[in-house]
């Protein structure tokens, strides 16, 4: 699993350009890979003008993440997801209560070659009849997606299965179904980003964030969500008004609530979602309305604990559905 760590040494700092403080109290955070770039840039603004506490921030994923925050050992966690019912009888069981904070959006982003002249688009149909585990060994080439397509092999490649961008991707075009097994597969974005880069008829998936990143080697694929329907490019304007579906998702922020007890911590959490919509367009990901982060603070400071959810992971999700669940809690 990828993993950054910041404040763990000295060496570590000064590469991140962050100051030791060698009486610091640390602070955990833990997660995704899209949210950890928003907790990065709140962990480097914040220490500019806060040298008394230090952070340790890890990209373990959304389970991994969660895994250790139910165990006591992350403050905070960001997820692509909302905590799911076995996260919830962990933290249950380990006494951990916590805190839900929608924090913005993002979505997960098709990709192939920037050479590529022929998939201009694709349905959701399209990616089912191409992912799904019947496809195994028989979906093959190009043009049995679309007539019109060349007939040349359609390589695909993507994340691992565990990770974040898998896991949504299966749930919202495959609907949990198994994935066909004959596809290569990457624990490294940057892998992923490459092998699309060298060969034209290679497809696959990543957060849009690190499409953004990379965008001069690729090409993003609109989606339609449905056949017939006009297809939709991921972009961060299209996200936001919920155009750009079902491969949108939101992501979280959950904090022990007991670590609030602890100035250093709420000090840094109230900095977190105040400016979470100015953190949110730096790590290129779409902010909610000012009024959700209102929300976030409010929540924050009444200790307002649990999950609008239960457990489950929604897909289809827009913004304004996701603040109106919000507001229920």
């Amino acid at each position: 699993m990828k993993h950054l760590r910041l404040a763990t040494s000295a060496a570590a700092l000064l590469a991140s350009g962050l100051a030791v403080c060698a009486q610091a109290q640390i602070l955990r955070i833990d997660g995704s890979a899209a949210g950890a770039e928003i907790s990065k840039a709140a962990v480097v603004e914040y220490r500019k003008q806060n040298k008394d506490i230090s952070f340790s921030l890890g990209v373990s994923g959304s389970g991994g993440g969660l895994a250790k925050f139910c165990r006591g050992e992350a403050e905070m966690v960001s997820t692509t997801r909302p905590i799911q019912r076995s996260e919830i009888d962990a933290c249950a069981k380990a006494r951990i209560e916590f805190i839900e904070l929608p924090l913005a959006f993002d979505a997960v982003t098709v990709i192939v070659n920037a050479r590529n002249t022929f998939v201009d688009r694709l349905s959701v149909e399209d990616l089912r009849k191409m992912w799904q585990g019947s496809a195994q060994g028989e979906i093959t080439h190009w043009d049995q997606i679309n007539p019109r397509w060349p007939h040349q092999p359609m390589k695909l490649l993507a994340p691992d299965r565990l990770s974040d961008e898998s896991s949504y991707f299966n749930a919202a075009i495959l609907g949990g179904e198994a994935p066909r097994q004959d596809i290569m597969a990457s624990t490294e974005d940057r892998i992923l980003i490459q092998g699309v880069a060298r060969d034209a008829n290679t497809l696959s998936f990543v957060s849009l964030a690190y499409y953004l990143e990379n965008r001069a080697q690729l090409k993003a694929v609109p989606i339609a969500a449905k056949t017939g329907a006009t297809p939709v490019a991921p972009t961060l304007d299209a996200i936001a008004k919920g155009a750009y579906q079902p491969l949108a998702r939101p992501l979280f922020l959950y904090v022990n609530a007991k670590a609030l007890a602890q100035p250093a911590v709420r000090a840094f959490a109230e900095y977190y979602v105040v400016n979470g919509a100015r953190l949110a367009k730096a790590a290129n990901t779409v902010p909610l309305a000012e009024s959700s982060y209102r929300l976030d603070l409010e929540r924050l400071r009444k200790s307002s604990t649990g999950t609008v959810w239960g457990g489950r992971v929604p897909t289809g999700l827009t913004l304004e559905t996701l603040q109106t669940r919000k507001a229920a809690l």
